[in-house]
């Protein structure tokens, strides 16, 4: 087989749920392996509902999963809520002008513009459950006076595009000054609301009265809803979305837990799955609403270290070895497994390395880095049948500079583009290996004739702590003479970086900046 007639996913799971077909989910489950320490029973049962990880861990590959094993049982359905592809920037502009500001004017002084996100997010919900059960609403709730009230008080409200036509923004009515305008024609007083001649009423009111209402709805029957909600992205473009998209993330972890309660303190058949990056966690964190204590108790984090064993048993390595195996159509057995190994990976060492070594050396512990390494190869040589030394050597360059790409985005959460650049110019043909004085006396050098470096030299520690944080770099130091090295990394589990001991450039990212 030549390695072009491989699957091995797209970098970004989100795009293989737009390409979803019954072929592809097949070989996605053949291929998938479920990390360790994560048990779908405790997502099905509502036990947990928060899966959180580094970027391109697997957190949508998981869902993903979940989808297809929940879809086996007639009993079950499943909607995707994508908000990396249906919710834009300007999505999210309405978003914020339909926020309403709930802080009085003495914290507005210290904290600038604080907008509460809650009850935007509680409608949004309240609406996509609304109208995804309509149809066959009965095998879920009691068609009672409740729900008949819960049903006029969703549908009451003026929408600017029908839900069947977009998702999410249609889910949001047009807020104007904090009030929504009604449906004309309705009979509202049964719902309590006083309209005027303008048929306008308070946003805050018709939600809480939604809320309430679903809150006393009887649930019923087998048929059981799963709402598996893909993370919401942070831009990085200026700091004011920045803020406002910290606000969105945190406002609908609050929600999400809000409406979870709920639902299983009434016994509705309904669960809501969500994924959050694990960085963004700390940024959310720093801005009020302590919602630790929610991703603590209701949360499962992906990671793939090993403690110990042969590489050959890493858990990115049998991500790997699944999808040859699934790519030959071979069982998973030990077996199968060596000899389809051994096929691919014919040379036992690649740069002085054992393969599995030198893979996940190149990697930063996540299934994305073992998808681009390895359809990166594939571009290089589709008609080879093997991944060779040769193979490997011709994707370096292309492989580190796609990786570089990735970490500038994590930096922009912190740095502008300039700022970016000046990190850039430190570490082009300097070298990988050096210490807290090496890289102050570094910037000191370059500052004579790059003026960019004066927007980061203020403190240097804190520049290395973000860079550590992002993967760029890490440690890497002897603690006691003929002992091997330690190598400190924050995808292995490290937290905090080790400034007065050696540090290391990311290998994977060696070639692109020409380091000795």
């Amino acid at each position: 087989m030549e390695l072009k007639d491989i699957y091995f996913g797209k970098t970004d799971a989100k795009n293989e749920l737009t390409e979803d077909s019954d072929s592809q989910k097949e070989t996605f489950e053949q291929a998938y392996l479920l990390p360790d320490g994560v048990q779908l029973s405790s997502l099905m049962d509502g036990s947990k509902y928060i899966v959180s990880g580094l970027k391109g861990i697997g957190k949508t590959a998981l869902l993903r999963y979940i989808d297809i094993q929940l879809r086996k049982d007639s009993k079950n359905n499943t909607s995707f809520i994508l908000f990396k592809s249906d919710l834009s920037a300007e999505d999210r502009k309405e978003f914020y002008n339909k926020s309403q500001c709930i802080v009085d004017e003495s914290e507005l002084k210290t904290a600038g513009d604080i907008r509460d996100y809650e009850t935007v997010w509680q409608w949004f919900f309240y609406s996509y459950i609304y109208h995804f059960v309509k149809n066959d609403a009965e095998d879920y709730f009691e068609m009672d006076k409740t729900w008949r009230l819960f049903e006029k008080s969703i549908r009451c409200v003026e929408l600017v595009e029908s839900p069947v036509v977009k998702k999410i923004r249609s889910y949001i009515p047009h807020v104007k000054q904090g009030r929504v305008k009604l449906s004309r024609g309705g009979d509202y007083a049964e719902l309590g609301f006083n309209t005027g001649d303008d048929l306008r009423v308070d946003f805050s009111e018709v939600v809480s009265k939604a809320g309430d209402l679903f809150s006393n709805l009887t649930g019923k029957g087998e048929k059981k809803l799963y709402l598996l909600v893909d993370e919401l992205e942070i831009s990085y473009e200026l700091k004011k979305q920045y803020d406002r998209d910290v606000r969105l993330i945190r406002d609908l972890i609050v929600t999400i837990e809000h409406i979870n309660a709920l639902l299983r303190r009434n016994g509705f058949n309904i669960y809501i799955i969500a994924s959050i990056r694990s960085e963004i966690l700390s940024a959310v964190n720093a801005i009020g609403k302590e919602i630790n204590k929610c991703v603590e108790d209701f949360g499962i984090q992906i990671a793939w270290h090993q403690s110990g064993g042969s590489l050959h048993d890493h858990p990115l390595i049998h991500i790997i070895m699944k999808r040859l195996l699934a790519a030959e159509k071979l069982d998973d057995t030990d077996e199968n497994r060596e000899k389809v190994w051994n096929q691919y990976f014919p040379d036992k060492t690649i740069q002085r390395r054992d393969v599995e070594s030198y893979i996940l050396y190149n990697s930063w512990y996540r299934p994305r880095d073992m998808v681009r390494f390895l359809t990166q190869a594939q571009r290089a040589y589709p008609n080879a049948t093997a991944f060779t030394h040769q193979v490997f050597d011709k994707i370096r360059k292309t492989y580190s500079s796609e990786c570089w790409t990735e970490c500038m985005e994590e930096l922009k959460a912190k740095y502008k583009n300039d700022q970016i650049s000046a990190i850039e110019s430190i570490f082009n043909g300097w070298k990988s290996h050096f210490t807290l004085e090496d890289f102050g006396r570094r910037i000191a050098e370059k500052v004579k004739y790059d003026n960019r470096l004066n927007l980061i030299s203020d403190n240097i520690i804190v520049l290395l702590e973000n860079l550590y944080r992002v993967g760029v770099i890490g440690n890497s130091y002897i603690p006691d003479r003929d002992t091997k090295p330690i190598v400190r990394f924050v995808f292995r589990g490290d937290d905090k970086l080790l400034p007065d001991k050696d540090m290391m450039v990311h290998n994977a990212l060696k070639p692109y900046f020409s380091l000795r």
